[in-house]
């Protein structure tokens, strides 16, 4: 860059907020880079465009010698600064999309875990009152070859049907239960 001189106004212009340095700008855009996101990032865009916008007007003014003695000083280390906390803010992003990828796959992993031990536990119970229904429908014919060779059967057979339905009602509540469950959470991981 060749050497110029700065005289007093381009020197008013650097901390005047509409002059050609705009450095405002980039304080603000430092603020933002630290809680970037796709809002913030849109807005640092702006801000940038906004600084550069003034940049080409200045030039512009110093091209057509609307303000005779002006010489403007392009700080090419401004532009840099710029370039860097653009690439800054991008690498930030760019982690945090990551960040969010990863723990989205995690938490589909976790919810199949559950999922699987609802399911897993769901088929012990049913296992179980299997068991059951085996050892009830065992005891009812025991108690009728008893009945058929004359021996008076304990319980009455509305007794015995009451029994089966009940353990037959058991085990739907429970397989409804399980089904309504991993819905819950298959809709509250599709919301996430």
């Amino acid at each position: 860059m060749e050497d110029t001189e700065v005289d007093e106004e381009v020197q008013r212009n650097d901390t005047d907020p509409s002059g050609p340095m705009s450095s405002h700008i980039e304080q603000s855009i430092r603020a933002l880079l630290e809680n970037i996101g796709d809002e913030d990032e849109l807005v640092l865009l702006r801000a940038e465009n906004a600084l550069l916008k003034k940049k080409i007007k200045a030039l512009e003014r110093g091209g057509r010698g609307e303000k005779p003695g002006l010489k403007l000083v392009v700080d090419e280390k401004e532009i840099q600064q710029i370039d860097n906390l653009l690439k800054k803010a991008q690498d930030a992003k760019m982690e945090a999309m990551n960040y969010v990828a990863n723990t989205s796959r995690e938490k589909l992993g976790q919810d199949v875990r559950v999922l699987q031990a609802i399911l897993e536990k769901a088929k012990a119970e049913r296992h179980a009152f299997k068991k059951k229904v085996k050892t009830s429908e065992e005891k009812l014919r025991a108690e009728r070859a008893k009945m058929a060779q004359g021996i008076p059967m304990p319980l009455l057979y509305a007794e015995q049907e009451e029994i089966r339905f009940q353990v037959d009602r058991e085990i739907f509540a429970k397989i409804i239960k399980v089904i309504l469950h991993s819905d819950y959470l298959f809709l509250q991981h599709t919301h996430n």
